[in-house]
């Protein structure tokens, strides 16, 4: 009685109803011969494998190093307790382990005579091992591995230690045989019963239309409104299937609609079953017409070595009538290529070039381009100019590079030119150097010169003119084997002996500069490749008054060749003197004696980041601090004299000054003054000159207040 029961039951659930079954992979990785030994981790659409040197290790291992067959597998070795060279699996983002998921694995042992098995870590309380036995007999000859001579791959079904797990570790289950893994897969299958299927709504794309705003259903044809018609057969026309469960749970399922191209009464028609019913989707067809230009303004700009040019591209559809090109007005040298377009079944897809070229110097001015199909049409201003007269060289600034090989095009011109000014080579396709005005060639004999694949100029030089210090980089190269050597105003900084490129950097002030290539004592030609101007960046603005010292902490990174008239030192206290050494450049934060005459100078950070300036040489000490009479030594002038001398009682010498701290002295002294030629500071003896203020210990004051002073030799009380 109750196996019949049973039966009915079953036979009750079957009517209308269907098994729905899902199988989803969680993770995947399969060997291939388009891959290469040596690596140690791999990513693809379903997480990364990587190998480590044991759990929890971040040292990585190869994680391939046999290749059989030309495949590329992993190798499983160290010790089933993970404590050595493991297999480290993370599934992607979002996805974890649930129970009942299946690990299928399939490999070989590395011994012929010996079994080899995998075994899995998921937690510290969940691991699984395969059967010792489970791959018996499979090994890594060649013969057994090229002829497919493998057991059928391994399957485990993950119990509830699995569930939420997002990464776990394989390794060697034996201890004696590595395993060698050609494919490792997680599948999750769920199965349920489904008790009814039927049409729920519709979608574009990801978006829910709404029925009645969006659409229409008669019986079973459903009919999109205007508000979604298409220009061509839509794409991401969904219809939702909505499946409710024997165990009343649902879910709601896209199904694509198919639509071929045709049009039947204006409309596009897709099809699209849901439970064995077919459905008709109709979408109207747009017939609206369109004309449209990319970019929507263009410039072009001649210059003495080439045309300017740009491209415009114009696409429309269901366009009837003729189609025309025209210029409001007719430009001499600006021209369009092609002059005219066809439109082919109402639509267009054509891309034009418009050029233009003057001998003369023209001023900017814009006309009207103008594409028409019927009455539809779309306007294109184009902006044209021309400097194509030698005009005077302008400044450069900032970090500026320019390329013979990045002109287009590389047109010839008038070799009998002996100077050329290559003036706004931007509008030739060429952007990176900005004014290109600011190259002058000199002595030219090749404007435009291809050696072996790379273009060039071949010159004697050249002129630049910058409006702030930098360092300029120049690939160049000779014309034969004879050793030239190039100059800049009048210094040389490399040489070359072959027609083979090099590349030399030298520093440049700010100013017009003249860079020459000699063979001997006279000038000839190199080829000029690139030129790159790395301008340097203003650091701190410091002034010197007419004492002709100052002391500065430097806020960045500073460069003193680059500022012409000031010379910095560190300074050390060195017994009764103190030593000043020159430095070139310095790191931020760092105090400094400055010279030079009485002006504001603007200092320039340093192209890469300067050694510290050592304590060996400097006893400079960075502000703020307070003033006691007897602690701190300041730069300051007494008279004709500039030296450092006791800061007064109360006064605050401000950050960005510095002082020598006494304790850095083996004697007192109340003042140490600069001697003439600036290479040492040594001491004014007390009672050396009238009227001078020294405390009880015989140092100098500047600022006395109240108390007991020496003054000539007699004591001195002030109220």
């Amino acid at each position: 009685m109750k196996k019949l029961f049973t039966l009915l039951t079953l036979a009750l659930i079957s009517i209308g109803s269907a098994w729905g079954q899902t199988t989803e992979t969680i993770f995947s990785w399969t060997g291939s011969s388009e891959r290469t030994t040596g690596v140690a981790s791999e990513s693809n659409d379903y997480g990364t494998i990587t190998a480590y040197s044991g759990e929890g290790s971040s040292t990585t291992e190869n994680m391939v190093n046999v290749s059989q067959s030309s495949n590329y597998v992993l190798k499983c070795q160290g010790k089933a307790d993970f404590t050595t060279s493991v297999i480290k699996v993370v599934l992607k983002s979002g996805v974890k382990l649930q129970k009942g998921d299946v690990l299928t694995v399939n490999g070989f042992s590395n011994n012929n005579s010996k079994d080899s098995y995998p075994s899995f870590k998921f937690s510290s309380t969940y691991t699984e091992t395969f059967s010792t036995t489970a791959f018996a007999n499979m090994n890594s000859s060649s013969s057994n591995y090229n002829s497919g001579n493998l057991k059928d791959a391994q399957q485990i079904t993950l119990g509830e230690g699995a569930n939420d797990v997002t990464e776990f570790l394989i390794s060697r289950g034996s201890t004696s045989t590595n395993f060698f893994i050609t494919s490792v897969t997680i599948t999750r299958t769920e199965t349920r019963v489904i008790s009814t299927q039927a049409f729920a709504g519709v979608k574009e794309g990801s978006t829910t239309l709404t029925e009645t705003t969006d659409y229409t259903v008669e019986e079973n044809v459903i009919t999109l409104t205007d508000a979604h018609k298409a220009l061509t057969a839509p794409e991401n026309i969904k219809l939702i299937n909505h499946i409710t469960y024997t165990d009343d749970t649902t879910k709601d399922e896209d199904v694509d609609v198919e639509f071929d191209g045709t049009v039947t009464g204006g409309y596009f028609i897709g099809t699209a079953t849901i439970n064995e019913t077919e459905y008709n989707v109709k979408v109207k067809k747009d017939v609206t017409p369109t004309l449209e230009a990319t970019p929507t303004a263009i410039s072009v700009v001649s210059a003495r070595i080439g045309t300017g040019s740009a491209t415009i591209s114009l696409v429309g559809g269901n366009l009837t009538g003729e189609a025309s090109v025209t210029w409001a007005s007719d430009v001499a040298g600006l021209t369009i290529t092609p002059t005219t377009f066809t439109v082919d079944g109402g639509e267009v897809n054509q891309e034009f070039t418009v050029s233009y070229q003057s001998n003369e110097d023209v001023a900017e001015a814009t006309v009207n381009l103008t594409f028409a199909v019927g009455l539809k049409s779309v306007v294109v201003p184009v902006t044209y100019s021309s400097t194509a007269a030698v005009t005077e060289i302008t400044n450069i600034g900032t970090v500026t590079s320019f390329s013979w090989n990045n002109i287009t095009p590389k047109s010839q011109v008038d070799q009998s030119e002996n100077e050329l000014i290559l003036a706004n080579v931007a509008s030739l396709d060429f952007t990176e150097f900005g004014d290109a005005s600011a190259i002058k060639l000199l002595k030219v004999q090749r404007p435009m010169y291809k050696s072996g694949s790379d273009w060039c100029a071949q010159a004697h030089g050249f002129a630049i003119n910058t409006s702030i210090p930098g360092v300029l980089t120049i690939k160049f190269g000779g014309t034969n084997t004879n050793t030239r050597t190039i100059t800049i105003d009048g210094e040389e900084f490399g040489s070359v002996n072959s027609t083979d490129s090099k590349t030399a950097s030298v520093y440049i002030p700010a100013g017009e500069h003249t860079i020459m290539g000699y063979e001997g004592e006279n000038s000839n030609n190199l080829r000029y490749y690139e030129i790159n101007f790395e301008g340097l960046v203003a650091a701190d603005e410091v002034t010197i008054t007419d004492a002709g010292y100052a002391t500065v902490v430097l806020s960045k990174d500073a460069y003193f060749d680059a500022t012409p008239g000031v010379t910095a030192y560190a300074a050390k206290a060195n017994g009764e003197t103190i030593q000043l050494t020159e430095v070139k450049a310095a790191p931020a934060e760092t105090p400094l004696v400055i010279k030079g005459a009485a002006d504001s100078y603007q200092l320039y950070k340093a192209t890469t980041a300067p050694a510290e300036v050592s304590t060996d040489i400097n006893d400079l000490v960075a502000g703020p601090v307070t003033g006691n009479g007897t602690s701190y030594y300041v730069l300051g002038k007494e008279g004709s004299k500039v030296g450092f001398g006791l800061l007064k009682s109360g006064v605050v010498l401000p950050a960005t000054k510095a002082y020598i701290p006494a304790s850095k002295f083996t004697e007192s002294r109340a003042f140490f003054a600069i001697d003439g030629d600036a290479t040492a500071i040594k001491n004014i003896k007390v009672g050396s000159e009238d009227n001078i203020y020294y405390d009880l210990q015989g140092r100098r004051i500047l600022y006395p207040t109240k108390g007991l002073y020496i003054v000539n030799g007699k004591k001195v009380i002030l109220k």
